[in-house]
């Protein structure tokens, strides 16, 4: 399977719009999958900068192979950052970073079971509970 590294295109796309005239707003997304199984990385990357954080026990592989991606991740974001600061766009670009859907509709679900009932009414401060006492015979 092959790993693309997609900021070529992304550059080659930010650099031609800089030479448009007039210069318009320029509304760009990057998104990546990396730190969803199965963890493509980029084959020279990874050569250069995989490491095993749990050494060991082959069970874990799954853990290292998500943090490297999480590295791989961050190297690409700070690359992104560094990109526009060297175009001397830096301070007029918002970057906006956001978690995975997933993970945002898991923090959505979670906060509003957290604030109220199954029938949408706001929750008890207090859950009556029932002492269970054992019979003896």
């Amino acid at each position: 399977m092959t790993v693309l590294d997609g900021l070529e295109v992304f550059w080659k796309y930010v650099d031609k719009a800089m030479q448009r005239k007039p210069r318009n707003r320029l509304l760009l997304g990057w998104m990546s999958s990396t730190t969803h199984t199965p963890f493509l990385i980029n084959p020279k990357w990874k050569d250069d900068n995989f490491k095993d954080y749990i050494e060991g026990e082959t069970s874990w592989d799954t853990v290292n192979g998500y943090l490297n991606a999480i590295r791989w991740t961050d190297d690409k974001v700070k690359e992104i950052i560094l990109g526009f600061r060297e175009r001397g766009l830096e301070n007029e670009t918002l970057f906006v970073m956001y978690p995975p859907l997933l993970a945002l509709l898991r923090c959505i679900v979670k906060e509003t079971m957290a604030s109220r009932s199954l029938d949408n009414g706001p929750r008890p401060s207090k859950i009556p509970t029932t002492k269970l006492t054992e019979r003896h015979s």
